[in-house]
């Protein structure tokens, strides 16, 4: 498997996985940390207004699509190589 190099259907996998998992996870704990903190306020003194906010970075949801693109490209890097492995 080390000969192999890193482009594995293996990694590919996990690499497409994880992106999904950061791209989806980033904007999900952003809204219930918003949620949260709403409620927060709005338990404690309740004449204030509060708007329901999505806190958080939204770089990591770019670089978790960014991983899901690498994936997909490692995947191909795999059948490529599949494919050139049989014709020789």
């Amino acid at each position: 498997m080390v000969e192999q190099g890193p482009f594995t259907g293996m990694v590919a996998r996990r690499l497409t996985v994880l992106g999904w998992f950061v791209a989806v996870g980033t904007p999900v704990t952003g809204l219930v940390a918003g949620w949260s903190q709403g409620w927060l306020v709005a338990s404690m003194a309740p004449m204030v207004g509060v708007e329901q906010v999505v806190s958080g970075p939204t770089a990591l949801t770019l670089a978790g699509l960014a991983a899901v693109v690498m994936g997909k490209i490692m995947r191909e890097g795999v059948r490529m190589r599949e494919d050139l492995e049989g014709t020789i």
